[in-house]
């Protein structure tokens, strides 16, 4: 149904499921559970709604006129604790996906607490947006979302992979086991995990990805050398402090998984004196422009970030517009940048 030139309308739906308007209509808008209709009822009636294409008038919802058209509301949902940089880029991706395809909708981006996503969700109104972009959620969200069976309209997560929703990831598993690979192959046997302590499904594809190419190359990440902390320059400090301080045999390369923790591990070994590459060896996962500006710039493994923003606007609005069936999955491939910290060298090359 494209641009909604033969929108679906309440009374089609409550004629399609042999109820009234007034039942249809109070389901629709998230006031199901107020007046007491049956959970059987509000499902029966969203699967036919959803079915038959209708797309709530949000506009008419807000503006509370016909002049403004029935243009989709897309709701972006961020964690609060996205790195700062990734949102920028996002917004850039999703920007250029709007006007080279000259996508009709209203975007509006709304930050969430960490574990709080279905609150913040129920907070604004269920049926305030046509669609929704879901980033850097934690497993609690995911599994909260899972249980809200009066959602209607269609969510697609954003460097996340579910089952039941489509998404936009990449190929974290199989970049951060080719990271481990790459490692032993540069003469690496001892080397240290530093993760954020909000992990993410992406995270722990990337955490379990690496540690299980250090088992395929036979690469020591002792317990002392896998840890967990706040996701802070602080904090890739202190755990930089803690695994080299006082220790003979220390590991020679690091993989921190956030990239401002990492930061922070650089200003911990510049305070115990070790000498970055000679010495040991850093890559970051995280963002080019901010692994770029630390010093020495950081090597990092990086996610195309606006490309996957512009296919997330691209897939969700095709299933908003009943062009695509949820759920639809992408994954995309990691990029390996070397810079000063781990210099490239002829025996690996990223593909």
């Amino acid at each position: 149904m494209s641009k909604n030139q033969n929108p679906v309308r309440i009374s089609d739906i409550a004629e399609a499921v042999g109820l009234s308007k007034m039942t249809v209509s109070a389901v629709l808008n998230g006031k199901g559970d107020t007046l007491r209709i049956s959970q059987a009822t509000q499902n029966r009636i969203q699967r036919v709604a959803k079915a038959m294409g209708y797309l709530p008038n949000i506009s008419a919802r807000k503006f509370r006129t016909s002049q403004h058209g029935n243009i989709p509301q897309v709701t972006i949902f961020w964690a609060i604790d996205t790195h700062a940089s990734l949102i920028g880029r996002t917004i850039v991706g999703m920007e250029r996906a709007i006007v080279q395809s000259k996508i009709n909708i209203d975007l509006n981006l709304k930050p969430f607490p960490v574990n709080k996503l279905a609150e913040t969700i129920n907070n604004i109104g269920i049926n305030m947006f046509n669609g929704a972009i879901i980033s850097n959620a934690s497993e609690k969200d995911l599994s909260d979302l899972k249980d809200m069976t009066n959602l209607f309209a269609p969510l697609l997560l954003f460097n996340q992979k579910s089952d039941f929703l489509s998404s936009i990831t990449c190929d974290h598993y199989e970049s951060s086991f080719k990271m481990a690979e790459m490692l032993a192959q540069r003469g690496h046997k001892n080397v240290a995990l530093i993760c954020p302590r909000h992990i993410t499904s992406a995270y722990n594809l990337i955490r379990d990805g690496f540690l299980d190419g250090c088992d395929a190359a036979s690469l020591l990440c002792s317990e002392k050398n896998f840890r967990f902390g706040e996701a802070t320059k602080q904090g890739g400090y202190q755990i930089t402090l803690d695994i080299f301080d006082n220790s003979k045999a220390h590991p020679t390369a690091v993989f921190y998984l956030h990239d401002i923790m990492a930061t922070g591990g650089l200003d911990a070994m510049r305070t115990l004196n070790i000498q970055i590459p000679s010495d040991v060896e850093i890559f970051a996962f995280g963002d080019k422009r901010y692994c770029s500006c630390a010093y020495p710039e950081l090597s990092s493994l990086e996610m195309p970030v606006e490309e996957m923003a512009e296919r997330s606007i691209s897939t969700l609005y095709d299933i908003i517009n009943n062009k695509a069936e949820a759920p639809v999955h992408h994954v995309l491939s990691n990029v390996f940048e070397y810079r000063a910290t781990m210099p490239e060298v002829s025996v690996f090359r990223a593909k």
